[in-house]
């Protein structure tokens, strides 16, 4: 696989990660730069740069750790001939995408690209790259992997956009604990992560949700098709389904809704009414959507 790393990203990660030291790298390093200030020709001076970073981008182990962990997966070395690195600006944006251009066969192999994106703080800190990459990677080994099924959408249901999105996150979710509960069987899942997939699924599911999740975390890998039935189900969730979509659920909202929030709801739901309430994950997409921070609201069972 070959790796293409975009150079604002090799700059500002081997900037970090000399930040504080006062060793004689560093003090080199900087020698080193004023001097590239000195060479006249523009193109010569901003080649002579990006020598001096890659130079440091691999002194310093920076390249190792991103081989190391890529190394984890031979599957995606033989199946994706290129992996892109390039930064991303918040914590939110990290992680790994899988392009493929329409091809078949063998020339679809050719056309695979993994995207990563990286913050150049995580870059510089091997214990948190690891952790984000292991994860990351082994997602995309599950979607090249003919027995897991993968599709890239999700088919729209009849129930509308909120049910769809609902169902994204449950599947998000258990494929997520998938994902971990294998990285804990092979000794590569950071601390926590655990409690973190527990508490996903519990988010998205309700709180009768533990058994599905060990299920997710300590049994075999499930198929595509298996996560989507999973995602559909309500068996998981307590209580009356919520009129927008119809999901069972503890607890309905039905006082203290913002009225940009009861507007949002009848834009997309004609026939809502507020009376008939709305399941808290409902009532905080449409506040969202609305441009809403969620208040304390009077909540009822259902």
């Amino acid at each position: 696989m070959k790796l293409e790393l975009a150079e604002p990203l090799v700059e500002e990660a081997v900037r970090l990660a000399l930040a504080g030291r006062s060793d004689r790298r560093r003090q080199a390093f900087h020698r080193r730069r004023e001097a590239c200030y000195a060479v006249a020709d523009p193109a010569a001076r901003d080649a002579a740069f990006r020598r001096l970073y890659r130079r440091y981008f691999l002194a310093l182990g920076l390249e190792r750790s991103l081989l190391e962990v890529l190394a984890e997966y031979p599957e995606l070395e033989t199946a994706i001939p290129r992996c892109r690195v390039a930064a991303a600006r918040r914590a939110a944006d990290e992680g790994a995408e899988l392009y493929v251009a329409p091809a078949g066969g063998r020339e679809r192999r050719r056309r695979r690209l993994l995207a990563l994106h990286l913050r150049p703080g995580t870059l510089a800190e091997g214990s948190r790259l690891r952790g984000l990459l292991r994860r990351e990677l082994l997602h995309v080994a599950d979607m090249i992997d003919p027995a897991f099924g993968y599709r890239p959408q999700l088919p729209a249901s009849t129930a509308g956009p909120v049910y769809d999105q609902l169902v994204r996150e449950r599947y998000a979710a258990l494929w997520s604990a998938s994902v971990i509960g294998r990285l804990l069987r092979r000794g590569r899942a950071e601390e926590g992560a655990r409690a973190a997939a527990l508490e996903r699924v519990r988010r998205v599911f309700g709180p009768t949700s533990e058994a599905l999740a060990a299920r997710l975390l300590d049994g075999p890998r499930p198929t595509h098709g298996e996560l989507l039935e999973l995602a559909r189900a309500p068996a998981a969730a307590a209580g009356a389904p919520c009129p927008l979509c119809r999901f069972p659920s503890a607890v309905h909202e039905v006082d203290g809704l913002e009225p940009e929030v009861v507007a949002a709801v009848r834009a997309a739901h004609p026939r809502w009414r507020r009376e008939r309430g709305l399941c808290p994950r409902c009532a905080d997409l449409y506040r969202a959507r609305a441009g809403v921070f969620a208040r304390p609201a009077v909540a009822a069972g259902g």
